[in-house]
């Protein structure tokens, strides 16, 4: 009979260690809510005063991926070719693209072919 019964116990314990026994109901009044929300927002507050400080002191600006396109180009005039690289602080290549066809229009040069797109880090 203990053996029987002692199983049955074994058995809720580990129901209860693997939280699928009955779960004791714990009756949370509005008082208690009211300071546990009180104890979320001073730790909350606590983490970003404190945590900021500390983050914004040992901040580093990390290298940023940017993008580096070779171009072969020419005077509008018509000429030699020339090299012409840039970099720009842009992920996308397209804009990249973009951002060195306005300089080249600065300076007065037309592309003549694209060399090489590289993704620097």
């Amino acid at each position: 009979m203990q053996a029987i019964m002692g199983s049955a116990s074994l058995e809720q314990e580990m129901r209860e260690a693997l939280g699928l026994g009955e779960a004791k109901k714990k009756v949370i009044t509005p008082k208690d809510r009211q300071d546990i929300s009180f104890q979320k927002s001073k730790a909350a507050d606590t983490v970003f005063s404190k945590g900021a400080s500390k983050k914004a002191e040992k901040f580093k600006p990390a290298e940023r991926i940017r993008t580096r396109l070779t171009y072969t180009v020419r005077k509008k005039t018509g000429g030699p070719t020339e090299y012409f690289t840039y970099e720009s602080p842009s992920i996308s290549v397209m804009e990249a693209e973009m951002m060195a066809k306005k300089e080249l229009d600065k300076k007065g040069l037309v592309i003549w072919a694209l060399l090489d797109r590289e993704s620097l880090s």
